[in-house]
């Protein structure tokens, strides 16, 4: 029942039905099964973050526009940890302060200085106070984000591809609960939660090569290719 490397959503999506006899798709539907493999990604991604809470974390740099003060911010964001304004003559970052937009009010905004900048976020959306003031100017944020989620097309991505009977087995579990197997379902799970513990197990630890140990800040930036 193993699955090879660069397998499909495709083909995880054949395994369960051919595993259930279900070529018809009369007990379980293609997009129920790719919501559950889905599921199993959430899943995951939920595991890795009790272990590693930075490791669903990336800076969006953002290039300023002269006089706007409202930029969108990446469709994968989750929450935003700190923003960096860095304005047209100046020669680094500074820290930005988060302010609530209800409390800004319009008559303050030109109050606010390039020295001590602040933001505010809404709806995908971060403002800048004061407003850009030339368009060489960046907007560093730091956030949080959750990988997208997979379509009937789409490949596993390394590592992921590498542990393809984890989604399998997820399915299968639930497959089985849908048809109050507990047993069966029990079995499948715990295969799952294995399975899971292994892969999380080598996606959050540093690799070690010829070079000796990577540092921090270059953790294992293969085993990331995930989260891009």
């Amino acid at each position: 029942m193993a699955l090879p490397a660069r397998t499909t959503i495709k083909r995880i999506i054949d395994r369960t039905l051919d595993y259930f006899r279900d070529k018809d798709e009369d007990f379980l539907g293609r997009s129920e099964i790719l919501g559950y493999i889905n599921d199993c990604k959430d899943d995951l991604v939920n595991k890795v973050n009790e272990i590693d809470e930075k490791y669903f974390y990336k800076k969006e740099e953002i290039t300023m526009a002269n006089g706007t003060a409202e930029y969108d911010l990446a469709d994968d964001h989750s929450s935003v940890q700190n923003v960096g304004i860095q304005y047209g003559g100046q020669t680094k970052p500074r820290p930005s302060t988060y302010r609530r937009k209800e409390l800004i009010a319009e008559e303050d905004e030109p109050l606010f200085s390039k020295n001590d900048p602040y933001h505010t976020l809404y709806n995908k959306k971060i403002k800048i106070l004061p407003e850009g003031n030339s368009d060489t100017g960046i907007i560093n944020v730091h956030h949080d984000y959750h990988p997208a989620d997979f379509g009937l097309e789409s490949e596993l991505p390394y590592p992921l591809n590498k542990y393809p009977q984890v989604f399998l087995n997820y399915c299968l579990s639930m497959g089985y609960y849908k048809d109050e197997n507990k047993g069966m379902g029990d079995k499948f799970d715990t295969k799952y939660q294995n399975g899971a513990e292994e892969l999380i197990g080598q996606i959050t630890q540093p690799q070690h090569g010829e070079g000796g140990t990577i540092e921090d800040n270059d953790l294992d930036i293969m085993s990331r290719r995930w989260l891009h």
